[in-house]
């Protein structure tokens, strides 16, 4: 801490046979540790962080969600089908465009009462 109260920090790079693990360098021979940053979540972008410091982000294949998890200390992968309603894009079960069914039927609805409507004012 500063005399007036107020913190400064400062931004180093890990020697090469470290990683920065929360914000401290550790020796990679330490860090063995599996992190998955979002658990089992199949509606958000993840990783795995791998004990040499490696990141591997989920990722879609096929159409399946491919979800990586740490086992033990080891990345490991589930190839997951995402719920009904939901699609595999950029790594996470997104919502399907919910309105984009209603908004088509809407506007053939539209289309059709507008026919309609000029039918009757050129016919009365």
């Amino acid at each position: 801490m500063l005399n007036s109260g107020t913190y400064a920090s400062i931004y180093i790079d890990c020697p090469s046979d470290y990683i920065c693990e929360d914000g401290c360098c550790v020796s990679i021979s330490r860090s063995r540790e599996c992190k998955d940053s979002d658990g089992d979540n199949i509606y958000t972008r993840g990783f795995v962080l791998n004990g040499n410091g490696e990141q591997n982000d989920d990722f879609c294949f096929e159409g399946q969600i491919a979800e990586l998890v740490c086992i033990g200390e080891t990345p490991g992968i589930n190839y997951l089908d995402c719920p009904e309603g939901y699609l595999c894009q950029d790594g996470a079960c997104i919502l399907e465009n919910p309105n984009y069914n209603q908004l088509e039927e809407n506007s053939e609805k539209r289309g059709f009462l507008k026919n309609i409507l000029n039918w009757f004012k050129r016919v009365f």
